[in-house]
């Protein structure tokens, strides 16, 4: 059985020697990587995670929030107050939000990270919280005007037995110093609101 190990990973050494050699010569040859200039990869390359205009529309959400929460339980409203933080991360390409409050009676922790994808050309971002263990992804776009932007995702509700729902989530700037944030749950139907957040900039 060692005998056997020993042979495999000295045949693994092998085959990623000979697979690095090939791509170096390949490299050498054509001057890039499948008839492909390095300097223009590169080019592109620090194109594509330069931030753009769709990335400066985000860059109103930057700073220090109070929120006021209301979500709908079983037909019925419940209350809470809370705080919430912007910062850019990764050089301008990702913003980050932080949120602590109060949540159904216990201490409350949310971070989400939303940027836009130059690639799919449309905005995506995930949210964690400590209220679960599930990872939401949502991605969706912004309106001609700057200040709406609508959201699609996926959530499960194992308690009811409801997975893969989908979810709308549309966020709206009001003035200079207030937005809001409406979540939809579009398996009950299309305006059927789960959440709405009424968040003012600290001053």
């Amino acid at each position: 059985m060692k005998k056997r190990r020993i042979i495999t990973i000295v045949i693994g050494f092998l085959c990623f020697s000979a697979m690095w050699i090939i791509h170096d010569s390949i490299a050498k040859d054509d001057g890039g990587f499948g008839g492909v200039d390095q300097g223009k990869m590169m080019e592109e390359w620090q194109e594509l995670i330069t931030p753009v205009t769709e990335h400066k529309a985000l860059d109103f959400f930057v700073g220090d929030w109070t929120t006021k929460i209301k979500i709908w339980m079983a037909g019925l409203p419940m209350e809470s107050e809370g705080t919430v933080t912007f910062k850019w991360i990764m050089g301008g390409c990702y913003l980050c939000e932080e949120h602590t409050g109060q949540m159904m009676g216990q201490a409350f922790q949310g971070m989400g990270i939303n940027g836009y994808d130059k690639v799919q050309k449309v905005y995506s971002g995930i949210w964690l919280d400590n209220m679960g263990t599930q990872i939401l992804n949502y991605s969706g776009s912004c309106d001609a005007s700057g200040k709406v932007f609508t959201y699609y995702g996926k959530m499960d509700e194992p308690m009811l037995g409801i997975y893969g729902k989908q979810v709308k989530y549309v966020t709206r700037i009001i003035n200079d110093d207030k937005y809001e944030f409406e979540m939809f749950d579009l398996h009950a139907g299309e305006n059927v609101k789960m959440m709405h957040v009424t968040v003012q900039r600290k001053k």
